[in-house]
């Protein structure tokens, strides 16, 4: 299937659903605060971060 991740994005995504608590604002204070800042395009990042969120939510069988 073309959306399937390839391995090594999985492996990752599941650690990552491992590493996030259930509710993401722990995640999104953090980036605002300690990484956002030396961010070259923060704009940019802040899209990654939702994709990566809505990809732990779509794993963790919910929607935003």
């Amino acid at each position: 299937m073309p959306n399937e991740l390839p391995d090594p994005w999985r492996a990752f995504l599941r650690d990552l659903d491992r590493a996030v608590a259930p509710d993401d604002t722990v995640l999104r204070q953090r980036h605002q605060e300690e990484l956002r800042p030396y961010l070259g395009n923060p704009a940019r990042e802040d899209l990654t971060l939702d994709l990566w969120v809505e990809a732990i939510e779509e794993r963790r069988g919910r929607s935003r």
